[in-house]
């Protein structure tokens, strides 16, 4: 499995973390501070109908006020039997 999102706009990269199976998975992301791309890839390990969670936490540079919103897909090597579970998408005000 593959996630692929980007550091929302308004805000910079602060760090990343993989739930789950220790081991399950490596990120490709830009460095401190920065923003840009995120890349995970789940390294093969995990079991059938488990779950494999990555949180990442961001810096808020937005002015107060500002809506930022996240978009997230995910996609597989295998047949997928539900497609309409594979994007996600949160909005939040900055403080």
């Amino acid at each position: 499995e593959v996630l692929n999102t980007q550091v929302p706009a308004g805000t910079t990269f602060d760090y990343i973390r993989i739930s789950g199976t220790p081991g399950l998975g490596t990120c490709t992301t830009p460095s401190y501070g920065g923003t840009g791309q995120i890349i995970c890839h789940e390294n093969s390990a995990m079991a059938p109908n488990t779950t494999w969670t990555v949180r990442l936490t961001v810096k808020v540079t937005a002015s107060t006020g500002t809506v930022m919103t996240e978009n997230a897909a995910t996609m597989a090597d295998t047949p997928d039997p539900n497609l309409a579970n594979n994007t996600a998408t949160i909005s939040t005000t900055a403080p």
